[in-house]
């Protein structure tokens, strides 16, 4: 048997969490920890929950995909495209170890599509969430200059379905206590989807990082130690924290 294969779980799970230490940060971070599933079943077995404890989507232009050495397909017309974890973690059933939940959108020029490219990450469409087809129907060729072409039933729609989003990952992730959410505050699919999110979520959390902040009145989470908020429309309100917990601000 190789020495690989002799090692006790304890200090397979420290070589694990050694390398696993960045996959947090950005989906380059966590590809590496793919490695350590390719060693044999019994390193598979053990160190799975640590190389799916975090779930990420990002949604970044090409020439950010490039420089970061992602490998992807996309059609010559498109700007952005998104990469995830979540596929791939879902098909080979391990959603059950995930902890940490992040949703990104890396580019604040192209919000035209990017929510629609959130959904398809997630592996959501109409059968899933009714509705998730007008999410994106109601923006212009303007967009990126922050103008709206709204027809207001539609956007309305819009943001139900993003909201349903939301609720229906957490139905798939109910065990996440750590939650990222950068999107764009300004448009209002993303507002919604952000905002259940934290709704949702708020009351298991320990860590919460995101440049948007709910509107509604989430009740107070007294396991959240760690918060970081970036967002013109946030004030610091004890509906939302215990200070008294707060370990990082």
């Amino acid at each position: 048997m190789a020495l690989a294969a002799r090692l006790p779980a304890d200090i397979l799970l420290r070589i694990g969490a050694l390398i696993t230490a960045d996959a947090d940060k950005t989906l380059g971070h966590w590809k590496h920890s793919l490695t350590l599933l390719a060693v044999c079943s019994y390193w598979r077995a053990t160190i799975v929950l640590l190389v799916f404890k975090t779930l990420s989507v990002e949604v970044i232009t090409h020439n950010e995909a490039d420089r970061r050495g992602y490998a992807y397909k996309y059609a010559e017309e498109t700007l952005i495209v998104a990469f995830s974890n979540y596929q791939l973690a879902k098909h080979n059933g391990h959603l059950c170890w995930a902890r940490h939940l992040r949703v990104c959108d890396l580019d604040d020029d192209f919000c035209v599509s990017s929510m629609a490219l959130v959904a398809d990450a997630l592996e959501m469409d109409e059968d899933d969430v009714p509705g998730i087809a007008y999410i994106c129907s109601w923006y212009n060729a303007d967009t990126s200059a922050g103008k709206y072409s709204i027809d207001w039933d539609t956007r309305e729609k819009a943001c139900r379905a993003a909201r349903e989003m939301a609720r229906l990952l957490r139905q798939r992730l109910p065990n996440i206590t750590a939650l990222t959410v950068r999107l764009d505050y300004e448009v209002p699919c993303f507002i919604e989807f952000g905002d259940e999110l934290m709704h949702t979520y708020i009351g298991q959390l320990a860590q919460l990082d995101a440049n948007l902040w709910s509107h509604s009145e989430p009740p107070i989470s007294p396991s959240l130690r760690k918060l970081a908020v970036r967002a013109k429309c946030f004030a610091a309100s004890n509906q939302y924290i215990d200070p008294q917990n707060i370990k990082s601000l």
